[in-house]
Parts: C-alpha cells; structure tokens; sequence
C-alpha cells in the first residue's frame, strides 16, 4: 500500500463512511422531521427501524433532540460527526488546513445548532461543511488516500439508500459509483462479494426483496478495522 499504513487505511475508509452518514442521514432526517410534524408523531421508529437503530426514544420531541445532538448517544448525529473528526485529526497529515477547517466547521455549526429554533434551517451549514470537505479533497489529498476515503463514503452512501428503500435509479447509480470507487483501490477486497451484490443490484425494481443480503455482501466487499 506505499506509505499509507494500515492504521491510516483504516481511518480514511472510516472518515468517509463517518462524514457520509452524516451527510446522507442529515438529509433524510428533514423527511422524516417533516412528516412527524404534518401527519405521524411516530415516523421516527420506522426510520430507527430502517437503519436497525435501538428505539431507546420517549417520543419525537426526544428523539428530534437526542438523535441530532445527544454526545452520550452512540447513534445520534453528532457523535458519528465527533467521530469523523476524531479521525480527520489523526490523519491531519494527510487531509490539508482547509479540509480540517470544513470538519472543525460542521462539528461546531452542529454544536451550535442546539440552540436553534428550527432544526432544518440550523442544520443546513452541516451539510454544506461537508460538501465543501469532499470538494476540498481533490485538490488536497493524495490519489490513493482520497480513493479510500471515497471508496468508505460510497459504500456508506449505499448501505444507507438501500436501507432507507431510495428510488432504484439512485441506488444504480450510486452502485456504479462505488463500483469505480472499489476499481481504484490498491488493497485487497472480497471480489466475490462484490460480484453477489452486482447481481442483487441488477435485479432492478425486485431490489426490496432482497435488500439484506445486498447489504451483508457490501459489508464484506471491503472491510478495513
């Protein structure tokens, strides 16, 4: 793998898929947030459902507040962004002082976001953070640290739309975009794996019925600690 330790793998495969969930499930919470207000108090369980997620929530004003911002819940929003930047930290070496800045900056804009009245438009400047950390990462990262953290990001990116039933032509897409993302990997991979959830993919709309075991193989295409 050239420089790059396998600590170092490790942790950009996860500053990805950490950054990614973030990302991905910041959007989707605005659906959720919006159906739990016009129409279903309790939406949020099938989403903890979809994400097998523990319901450890007394209702949906707890879980709009300990999801996005409890520290001391594992799956919450903001602990999965602590760990991102946990991450970024050690490989600040390998990152640059403006991509350090971007997560520095969604870390406190979501911090700060407590406070807000309105948790959609309070939670915007995260997601825009994290646009600007992955575009900031071509111009200064180097090819094979950026091809694993975006390999990490790709397949997070899946698991989470094949778990939350995203149209099949997002799903598709994003497939072939993990598909490149794997392609310009130097480390090794469950090719086997991977020629299973192909298949899985490529049955199309069917795709719900067999979403599980689409996911097991993703988990085991690349595994990296």
């Amino acid at each position: 793998m050239g420089i790059i330790s396998i600590e170092q793998s490790g942790r950009l495969y996860w500053l990805g898929r950490y950054t990614e969930r973030v990302f991905t499930t910041l959007k989707c919470y605005r659906t959720y947030f919006d159906t739990m207000l016009d129409r279903a108090p309790d939406a949020y369980r099938d989403f903890l459902l979809r994400l097998t997620l523990p319901d450890v929530y007394a209702d949906e004003g707890d879980f709009t507040v300990r999801y996005l911002y409890d520290a001391n819940n594992p799956d919450s929003i903001l602990s999965n962004l602590t760990r991102a930047y946990d991450n970024a930290i050690v490989l600040r070496e390998a990152l640059s002082t403006d991509m350090m800045g971007y997560i520095q900056m969604a870390l406190d804009q979501m911090q700060a976001a407590v406070a807000g009245e309105s948790p959609l438009y309070a939670l915007q400047p995260v997601i825009d953070s994290l646009y600007a950390f992955w575009g900031a990462a071509g111009d200064y990262m180097d090819d094979e640290s950026r091809d694993l953290m975006e390999c990490g990001r790709r397949l997070e990116r899946l698991d989470l739309y094949l778990r939350l039933d995203y149209n099949y032509r997002d799903i598709e897409r994003e497939f072939s975009r993990f598909q490149f993302a794997l392609g310009c990997l130097r480390v090794p991979h469950d090719t086997e794996a991977a020629g299973l959830l192909a298949d899985y993919i490529s049955q199309g709309n069917d795709h719900r019925l067999i979403d599980r075991r689409a996911i097991d193989c993703l988990e085991r295409t690349l595994c990296l600690g």
